[in-house]
């Protein structure tokens, strides 16, 4: 529990300090994204483009598909892949998948949805981290745990920042269902603390 907290704490930190905090949100906005898209996949849309945005936010251009389920899908995604991250980082032997999973979903969500220099630049950042910890291997666990951590903890807060903004996937959905987007915020954030609390209680 005590390097649940401490990797969870340290997450935290870090989104408010400038400029060091970016690799870490473009990398919550790639999963974010990503789960915008494999949804639209899976429900029979098509994905145009993503895109990822130098102060860490991102977008996934698509049609098709359930709206109201794909524009859903982003947040839980990204605790979703914490949580996977975050379950690797406890077994050294999990980097001898872990890590070529990540490059193979990095490279293939760069063949098939990025279109623009800036996004490449982001992502080939991203993979120059994986790559570091994959050299590093268990060495580097603690620095997974902290990635991990920061998906976990931007899944959690990242929804909040939606209250009160007439925009975002809150209003997205506000317009395809008639719910109030506050609805959808409090139901993204138990998701988030609900995925917390687990990391943090399980042994």
């Amino acid at each position: 529990m005590k390097r649940s907290l401490l990797a969870l704490f340290a997450a935290i930190f870090l989104q408010f300090i400038p400029v060091v905090n970016l690799p870490f949100l473009w990398f919550t906005a790639l999963f974010h994204e990503l789960g915008h898209g494999l949804v639209t996949m899976l429900t029979g849309g098509q994905v145009h483009q993503l895109v990822l945005y130098g102060n860490g936010s991102g977008r996934c251009f698509s049609s098709g598909g359930w709206p109201v389920l794909i524009a859903f899908a982003g947040y839980p995604a990204a605790s979703l892949c914490g949580l996977l991250l975050w379950q690797g980082a406890k077994r050294a032997s999990a980097y001898r998948w872990l890590c070529p999973l990540l490059v193979a979903a990095l490279l293939s969500v760069t063949f098939l949805w990025v279109r623009d220099w800036l996004t490449i630049l982001l992502i080939s950042v991203l993979l120059l981290v994986v790559a570091m910890l994959w050299r590093v291997a268990a060495k580097g666990q603690w620095l997974w745990a902290l990635m991990a951590a920061t998906l976990l903890v931007n899944a959690l807060l990242s929804p909040l920042q939606l209250l009160g903004y007439a925009g975002g996937d809150g209003h997205l959905l506000y317009e395809l269902t008639a719910i109030p987007s506050f609805i959808f915020v409090m139901i993204w954030v138990f998701i988030g603390l609900s995925t917390v609390v687990w990391i943090v209680t399980r042994r």
